[in-house]
């Protein structure tokens, strides 16, 4: 999977609230990507790469969506960087609206 591909389909599964996501990895994984959004994309999608490898259940659904952002066509060659300012602005908000549907699923729960 390119780095794009990696960070789309990352994008889909937050977006699913089916796949359970560990609060406080999440948050962690959030502050990773701070860190890294003045470099390469490639660095992001290894950040969420390597973050997938420890939660099995995240990892599989990425890897089920891959088959539906393969299917986009490729970005051209040295557009790297405008993807970088692309991508970026969505993950943050997407890990933070993920972590508040996260939070209210417990409480709705005991209600």
């Amino acid at each position: 999977m390119t780095p794009d591909q990696i960070i789309r389909a990352f994008l889909r599964v937050l977006a699913d609230e089916s796949v359970n996501f560990p609060l406080n990895d999440l948050s962690a994984l959030s502050q990773t990507l701070t860190a890294l959004q003045d470099r390469p994309i490639s660095n992001t999608a290894l950040a969420i790469k390597e973050w997938c490898k420890e939660h099995s259940e995240v990892k599989e659904a990425v890897l089920a969506r891959r088959r539906e952002v393969t299917e986009v066509e490729p970005p051209p060659p040295g557009s790297e960087e405008i993807i970088l300012k692309n991508r970026y602005p969505e993950l943050i908000p997407a890990i933070k609206d993920r972590n508040n549907v996260s939070q209210q699923s417990p409480q709705q729960n005991e209600s």
